[in-house]
């Protein structure tokens, strides 16, 4: 059977809104509050609005991969591989080193934008 995950995200229209937000269409109207406080050019960074703990955003590269980045946790716990190939080691220096300038910022928009 295809991984859950990508087959999700292959057959939801995600749809960019002027809120920075991403919105999933679909019948419950889920939302993707997208991560505001960095950029990486090429990836797509946000939260579920009614996500879990540990605090924490998914990253994609479209039709490459995603991870979740757990910002509250160590340096070896911080990404877990959701679906595809693992992204490069350039990608997760950055994406490390965006955590550790942002991570206060991050927690704050996890507790703004996540139930």
């Amino acid at each position: 059977m295809g991984d859950p995950y990508r087959t999700f995200f292959n057959k939801q229209p995600i749809e960019k809104c002027p809120a920075a937000e991403y919105t999933v269409s679909n019948s419950a109207g889920q939302t993707m509050p997208k991560v505001t406080c960095f950029e990486i050019p090429g990836l797509s960074c946000w939260f579920w609005s009614d996500d879990h703990d540990p605090p924490h955003f998914h990253v994609k590269r479209d039709g490459e991969w995603e991870i979740k980045v757990k910002f509250t946790e160590d340096d070896e716990e911080l990404f877990e591989l959701k679906w595809g190939d693992a992204p490069s080691g350039k990608v997760l220096r950055e994406l490390r080193k965006a955590v550790k300038k942002h991570r206060i910022a991050l927690l704050a928009e996890w507790e703004e934008k996540v139930n």
